[in-house]
């Protein structure tokens, strides 16, 4: 149970939180307004104070914090609190991750992974808000550019399943394919990944016959199928030498059958 206080003391708590903001003392404002949550965090000034918390951090230069906080404004207080207004905050902060430029040894650089957790909260936030389908697509993209394809296809595949009618959705899908083929070149001997790929840019082709995206399709498409063929080719010739070395009858049978079959 939780200690109960009048409304009137709420509201005076509350009051006296927004002074100490209002006078630009925002590390007491801070300290009041989690005093408010932390005793009483049912009532109905704590979603308020909460809101109040959150935006004092991001003055106070602590983005990441901020970002945690708003988090649990959500999980803890949803209907109680301006919905879009936070995960516009939550959005900033976290594009601001996303595309900040970092230094090491004078050499810039950027590091947008980083900001892939922020995004996938966001995105489970709300499926259908405004920014959802385009962080979805971010988030494709930046496994892409570190070339972790594997991660890559999924996003890619998650985008199109769940936003199919969106601008998006086409360059989603053969982006995906691309990933396939660019992830089937660096493990050549797993079939199974050439395969996939060939499926996934044949898909693309038959769903968008006419975009401009589909000669390129076609190339990587092109490309799978002679690697196909030949390792078919160099698997029968495999077998048809381990025949004609085997001693064994039925393993020889078994072997040319083998090859007849590749």
């Amino acid at each position: 149970s939780f200690p109960t206080r009048r409304s009137s003391d709420l509201a005076t708590q509350l009051a006296w939180a927004n002074e100490l903001k209002d006078a630009g003392h925002t590390i007491r404002a801070s300290k009041a307004c989690l005093a408010l949550v932390n005793a009483w965090p049912e009532s109905a000034q704590a979603p308020v104070a909460q809101l109040i918390y959150c935006r004092l951090l991001e003055q106070r230069g602590k983005p990441a914090k901020a970002f945690e906080e708003y988090q649990f404004l959500v999980a803890a207080y949803a209907g109680f609190f301006p919905y879009d207004e936070v995960m516009d905050r939550m959005y900033a902060i976290a594009d601001r991750m996303a595309t900040r430029d970092r230094y090491f040894l004078f050499v810039k650089f950027k590091t947008p992974e980083e900001a892939i957790p922020l995004f996938e909260k966001l995105i489970r936030n709300g499926t259908q808000w405004k920014r959802a389908a385009e962080l979805q697509f971010r988030i494709a993209r930046i496994y892409e550019k570190t070339q972790q394809y594997d991660l890559a296809i999924e996003a890619y595949g998650t985008y199109h399943q769940r936003y199919p009618v969106s601008p998006l959705a086409e360059q989603a899908l053969f982006s995906q394919g691309r990933c396939c083929y660019e992830y089937s070149r660096k493990n050549p001997v797993a079939l199974d990944l050439r395969e996939n790929a060939v499926a996934v840019l044949q898909g693309f082709i038959d769903w968008y016959p006419y975009s401009d995206m589909t000669a390129a399709a076609r190339t990587y498409l092109a490309d799978l199928q002679r690697a196909l063929a030949g390792g078919l080719y160099g698997q029968a010739a495999l077998y048809d030498k381990t025949a004609r070395l085997t001693g064994d009858k039925q393993e020889r049978h078994a072997s040319l059958v083998a090859a007849k079959i590749g």
